[in-house]
């Protein structure tokens, strides 16, 4: 089981380093002034796509709290939940895509949960994510999401990979702690408080992915030059939920790196210029980086603040 595990890891890697491989070979080929990237007023508008991603980093929060809270039967405190998750989000960029999960579980020992508690919420919160995202993604593009299937049938396995994979998490989850999470499951059911919870989690990933879809359409109406009319806007936002859930199953690839961006551009082939595609999702990766590390920033500073007044107010 462990050697699968490494081998999928590895092809994951691969994957990975052939994508940023063939993303870099692309960004060369193309006659791209990239001067217009350093002028101020695109450099002032990328600069607010970092802040705005950053505060969708934090809030990613919320859904995760709400999962942990139906799961623990416990309120958990804001500021010390959404440290952990911007924390663990860091830990994405490690090749192997887990450790930015077991990164939460450090949530179990600050606010006294159980391990476990945690664990499952994680995973009910990634099921949420997923599924919300695959719906919301393929309303936007719609009746376009076959077309590309039928046009790249290694997308087409690529979604029916991933989907398996998730469907497949979730039953060996059910599997391993199958009576605890039947009581849980119970105890859920009998919380009217719960689907409230629920709603929420559901209502913010809606939110999230059309949060962050804004700022690829800005990135893409700086470098495009064009003007939102011009721009499919809901297929392009669609396209980029798409990529970015294949770039989040594809198992060993740091946060989708490279993934993500080659997706992008066999998704939206046709509606734009390759080059212009490309480079958009490019500089949208490096704002989610940094914001990212802006996000962790906000909320290490955050965690001092609350922790300096909480003595204030001890002594």
């Amino acid at each position: 089981m462990k050697n699968k595990s490494a081998y999928i890891k590895y092809i994951g890697n691969g994957l990975t380093v052939l994508a940023i491989i063939l993303i870099i070979k692309k960004l060369l080929s193309y006659d791209l002034d990239y001067k217009m990237l350093f002028q101020p007023a695109t450099m002032a508008i990328f600069i607010i796509c970092v802040f705005a991603y950053a505060l969708n980093v934090i809030l990613s929060t919320i859904p995760w709290m709400k999962m942990v809270e139906i799961i623990s039967g416990k309120k958990m405190p804001f500021i010390t939940t959404m440290f952990v998750n911007v924390r663990s989000n860091l830990l994405k960029y490690i090749p192997g895509n887990v450790f930015q999960y077991i990164g939460k579980n450090e949530l179990a020992i600050k606010c006294s949960i159980g391990h476990g508690q945690v664990a499952t919420a994680t995973v009910l919160d990634v099921i949420v994510m997923l599924v919300t995202a695959l719906i919301l993604g393929s309303l936007c593009i719609k009746d376009y999401f076959f077309t590309v299937i039928k046009t790249y049938v290694s997308v087409k396995y690529v979604v029916a990979l991933g989907a398996g994979a998730a469907i497949l998490f979730f039953f060996v989850v059910l599997l391993i702690i199958k009576k605890k999470l039947q009581e849980k499951i119970l105890l859920i059911l009998r919380n009217k408080t719960n689907p409230k919870k629920l709603a929420v989690c559901v209502f913010y990933y809606i939110l999230q992915n059309l949060w962050v879809g804004a700022v690829y359409m800005t990135v893409l109406f700086v470098i495009s030059g064009n003007s939102f009319r011009e721009i499919p806007v809901l297929l392009i936002m669609g396209a980029n939920i798409i990529s970015g859930v294949i770039g989040f199953v594809v198992p060993g690839a740091p946060g989708g790196l490279g993934i993500r961006e080659v997706v992008m551009i066999l998704i939206t082939q046709g509606m734009f210029d390759e080059s212009v595609i490309m480079l958009s999702s490019v500089v949208y990766r490096i704002i989610s980086v940094i914001s990212d590390g802006l996000a962790f920033l906000i909320g290490l500073a955050a965690l001092k603040i609350s922790n300096g007044a909480k003595e204030e107010q001890g002594e």
